[in-house]
């Protein structure tokens, strides 16, 4: 592991958690402490896998949460790093906080655009959608099924079983989340998820913190419950709760890996101390 000079760790295997959450605080700790500073290369999977005496599917799924985190970032033909949107902290120490930035320069930056294109936001490419695997998985079932299948709404409010048992095993491997299959419902969409959940969660009245900017649909599902909705503004590394010092919300809603729409990772020092170590 010369490529990469700093203190590792070790693995306690008599510890109740699993080698795959012991790598993964360990990692965090790691970009935390600024040992693995923004941009810094990480060891391949089956490097670390070999120096930790480990299976390397647990590193490949640790490194794929921490992409989803927004801690690293895959560079295509080059490796995955620590991402640079966690730049905050080293511009911290040189003395280049956000008042002491330097103002950007005057101009039309518009100019240089050209014209206007297509822009909705939320709307894939359905091009690249697997027509011809989605056909031969669908004929698969129906043949194993039959008509039974078209009238699982009214059977299974909440979805197929076989479907939420998957996901829920794939939400304890890749995202960490420990849930019972019967704890997952399938709605037909983010938006209806959260409507679900705004009558779930919230009373009218009920203080939602919003980005600003931030996503319009979920605006709209707290907007329908009649909850009051306090902005927070956003800047390159997340919200800005400082604005509203006073403030005891009832619901977060945020994206800090990726936010939207203006693509900024909410800051480890934001995050705090207790989420970046999953206590």
């Amino acid at each position: 592991m010369a490529k990469h000079p700093y203190p590792l760790f070790l693995l306690d295997r008599t510890k109740r958690g699993s080698l795959q959450l012991q790598l993964r605080l360990n990692l965090k700790r790691l970009v935390h402490n600024g040992v693995l500073e923004p941009g810094k290369e990480v060891p391949s999977s089956r490097e670390l896998a070999r120096e930790l005496q480990i299976s390397r599917n647990t590193v490949l799924q640790v490194y794929d949460r921490l992409v989803g985190e927004g801690y690293l970032e895959a560079l295509p033909r080059r490796g995955l790093f620590v991402s640079q949107l966690l730049e905050e902290r080293s511009l911290r120490r040189a003395g280049l906080g956000e008042a002491n930035l330097p103002p950007s320069r005057p101009g039309n930056i518009f100019a240089r655009l050209g014209a206007p294109i297509p822009f909705r936001p939320c709307q894939p490419d359905v091009r690249l959608f697997p027509l011809h695997l989605w056909n031969r998985a669908r004929g698969k079932v129906l043949r194993k099924h039959g008509a039974d299948l078209l009238r699982y709404q009214s059977d299974e409010p909440l979805g197929l079983p076989q479907l939420r048992q998957s996901l829920a095993a794939y939400l304890q491997g890749s995202r960490g989340v420990r849930c019972d299959w019967r704890q997952v419902a399938i709605t037909t969409g983010s938006q209806q998820a959260l409507f679900l959940l705004a009558h779930l969660l919230l009373k009218p009245g009920d203080p939602v913190a919003m980005e600003d900017p931030g996503y319009l649909g979920a605006r709209w599902a707290w907007q329908h419950i009649g909850a009051t909705i306090h902005a927070i503004p956003v800047d390159s590394a997340g919200m800005r709760f400082e604005s509203e010092k006073h403030f005891s919300p009832k619901l977060i809603y945020t994206t800090p890996s990726r936010q939207f729409p203006i693509g900024s990772c909410l800051s480890l020092p934001r995050r705090g101390k207790q989420e970046i170590l999953d206590r």
